[in-house]
């Protein structure tokens, strides 16, 4: 059994990132002890669910979410990964009409996770965002 569970935290490990070097050993464990929670699959399976279908996530969902964040017209920094196979990058098309005011960053050869997978990158460019923004008159 700990067998497969490891093959298991291995590829969704492996669908994070675009590095495998970030699948470690420490993350496999972590990833293992996290699953071997007795309601761990109820959960993720019932979050699955309401969130998506294997087309992706679920269009009400993701535009009630949308409407909501856009609606606040806050400042907004979006990131991504252009090899997330998460949410494809091909998503961020779709942000951009929603947030139109937003700034935008697209880390190439990054997957879904690039606060990780491109730390100090990842580090500099919300400083530097958080800096602008916090600068900027109300």
């Amino acid at each position: 059994m700990k067998d497969k569970s490891r093959k298991a935290a291995y590829r969704t490990e492996r669908a994070l990132f675009y590095d495998k070097r970030f699948v470690t050993e420490e993350r496999l464990d972590h990833a293992q002890q996290v699953g071997g929670n007795p309601v761990h699959d109820d959960v993720l399976l019932a979050v699955a669910r309401h969130l998506g279908t294997f087309r992706g996530v679920r269009r009400r969902w993701r535009t009630e979410l949308l409407r909501t964040v856009a609606a606040q017209h806050k400042p907004t920094l979006v990131v991504w990964g252009d090899e997330d196979r998460v949410l494809p990058a091909s998503h961020l098309d779709h942000a951009r009409t929603v947030f139109p005011h937003a700034e935008f960053h697209l880390f190439e050869r990054c997957g879904h996770m690039p606060q990780i997978e491109r730390e100090e990158e990842f580090d500099a460019l919300v400083r530097d965002f958080v800096g602008r923004v916090d600068g900027a008159p109300a």
